[in-house]
């Protein structure tokens, strides 16, 4: 139990070296880059014995899988270019519509408020306003409101 409790004790020296001395950092540097190395080394051998079509499994017929190509800088910058040039003009092509669609209701808005005006306008002889027009409109607006309110 003693074992996993204590602590080992600071080394000063080692931590010194590990912090301040070039030559040691260099030294862990390339181990490191080493490693990397060897790693990739690994993959790649391991990854070019399973392609392999002698070793695979399904023999020598299988074909191997094609590496999807991947595109280079400007390609890709084409690409996103004329991606961005299609979602503009689909929103060029909806704010139209919708300018459209509005240009049209309010055609229709301003087409009713006209024929109630003319209603509301007509006068008699005498200058007095025709109220069998008005009764009219106010009874048809009432009739609305009641169908409203009973739906």
């Amino acid at each position: 139990m003693d074992i996993h409790t204590t602590k080992k004790p600071f080394d000063k020296k080692k931590w010194r070296n590990e912090r301040y001395n070039k030559k040691f950092q260099k030294q862990q540097f390339e181990e490191r880059r080493n490693k990397a190395i060897m790693r990739d080394y690994f993959k790649l051998k391991k990854k070019s014995n399973s392609n392999d079509p002698s070793n695979s499994e399904n023999g020598p017929n299988q074909q191997a899988t094609q590496p999807v190509k991947r595109l280079n800088a400007y390609q890709q910058a084409q690409q996103e270019f004329e991606k961005r040039k299609q979602e503009a003009v689909a929103r060029k092509e909806e704010a139209a519509k919708r300018r459209e669609e509005i240009k049209e209701a309010m055609g229709k808005y301003n087409e009713k408020k006209k024929k109630k005006m003319d209603i509301i306008r007509k006068k008699t002889k005498k200058g007095q306003p025709v109220m069998k027009e008005r009764l009219e409109s106010l009874y048809e607006k009432i009739k609305k409101s009641v169908e409203q309110d009973g739906s």
